[in-house]
Order: C-alpha cells, then structure tokens, then sequence
C-alpha cells in the first residue's frame, strides 16, 4: 500500500512512527487487504481518536474514500478474545464481571474479555491462549495460591467462534470461548466478594457468581458476547438431558475430550 494516499491527522511525528510500525497489526492487518480495483482515493487517520490500550494502539477512527464505492468512518481494533468462565465446587457456578461502559453510563455485567495485546510469533491461536490466562486472572482477581488458578493453567478453553459484533462500525473481531474450571467452595465464597481489574489501564471490575444451572441459564443480558455464552450453554445442557450421563461435570469432561 501506497502510504503517500494516507492522510495521518494529528499525529506527532513520534506518534506517526509508531503507528506504521510493523507491530501495530490493526493498520497492517486492515490496510493490507485493500485492493487496487477499490479505486481507493484516500484515508484519513485521526491521531486524536488513536487509543493506547497497554504498549499499543487498539483502536483508531478512520475515514475511508473509494470512488463509487463507499464513503464513511469506521473504527479500527484490535481482535479481542470473551469466555465464559464456569466453576465446578458444590455445584456449578459462572463467574461474571460488572464494569462500568462509558456508552451506555452505567454498569454492565459481562462474561471476561479483553484485547489482544500481541500476536505473538505469528501464532494467534496461542497469544488467544495466553490472553484468556491473563484476563480471567486479572478481571476475577484470582490469586496465584488458589486451586482454581492451578486449574486455569492446566485447563484448555472450548472454542465456540469467531465474529464482528458490530461490523457496521468497527473492524474488531471477537473469538469467544468457554472454560470450565474445579475450585473448592470456599475460594469461590472468596471471589465472589472481590472487586479487581488492571490498575495500570485503570479498568475495573466487581465479580459477580451465578450458582447452578437453572440461574445461569436464566440470567438476563444486555451484552452480546454474554448472551452468545448462553445460548451455546443451554444447547450444551439439553443435549447432557437427552444424553446417558449422570451429572454435568462429567458430560463436559467428555466435551473436552472432543475438543
């Protein structure tokens, strides 16, 4: 691509480096699959509306220009990774966050989630991996002494899919998982009260336990990743009520073995 048809507004010039640095993958990532049948007149990149999220920018307003073709602003982001985060003690329980989100000014409760801050090596299937670890660690607050942070890092998510929850607007894709984890019931009283989050991105979060089945499946959502969760949860468990097992945790053992 011909960074000469690019308009870089606002930008510093040590901020306009690293943008068009190689690692900053939502530019590249995005850029590069323009084409030149698109006829593509020009961009323009607004250095007022380019976020840090960490070390990198994860996400910048852009306008694009193709003649007789499309005209308008999106918003470019990183990938993302949300997963359920189920617990197995003295019954099932799931383990939601609530966390304020400027759009609607008010608080939210929400399945774990967050950016992608690399991929690493190429590998997204493993900077997935150890995202998932860092934010289930970081937004339940779980502590490294704990039986569930044990069983978070020898537990492998269940994939469920990738999608653009709003492809009218922004270029982030979300890959959403579940993971089902073994704890005792007293750490989960624990957690249960916390309240955690990334100090240093000041984002926070209050943890909040559904226990049993019936709850969970019954929860009320007003975020898509949660409610996608769900419905994958409440296909799983009917399947388990039409299937020979005699309990839940042993019918999602068997889902691992097929993932």
């Amino acid at each position: 691509m011909d960074l000469d048809k690019i308009k870089f507004i606002g930008f510093s010039n040590k901020k306009l480096n690293k943008f068009i640095d190689k690692s900053n993958y939502i530019f590249w990532d995005w850029i590069n699959r323009l084409k030149a049948e698109y006829k593509l007149q020009y961009i323009k990149i607004y250095g007022k509306d380019a976020v840090y999220f960490g070390k990198e920018f994860g996400r910048a307003q852009v306008f694009v220009k193709f003649e007789n073709l499309y005209r308008g602003i999106i918003t470019l982001r990183k990938k993302a990774v949300a997963v359920g985060v189920f617990a197995f003690s003295d019954d099932i329980y799931q383990l939601n966050v609530k966390q304020f989100r400027y759009p609607i000014l008010d608080e939210a409760e929400e399945i774990v989630a967050g950016l992608i801050d690399a991929i690493k090596y190429n590998d997204l299937e493993k900077s997935i991996e150890e995202t998932i670890k860092k934010e289930v660690v970081e937004e339940l607050g779980i502590e490294p002494t704990w039986n569930i942070y044990k069983s978070l890092m020898k537990s492998k998510a269940i994939f469920i899919k990738s999608l653009y929850p709003t492809i009218g607007d922004s270029s982030e894709e979300v890959f959403l998982y579940v993971l089902f984890l073994k704890t005792k019931k007293e750490e989960l009283e624990h957690l249960c009260k916390k309240e955690a989050g990334n100090k240093e991105e000041n984002e926070y979060t209050k943890v909040l336990c559904i226990k049993g089945i019936e709850n969970i499946l019954k929860r009320d959502y007003i975020d898509a990743k949660s409610f996608i969760v769900q419905l994958w949860l409440k296909t799983k468990y009917l399947e388990f009520k039409q299937s020979s097992f005699s309990n839940f945790e042993d019918f999602i053992e068997n889902l691992y073995k097929q993932n």
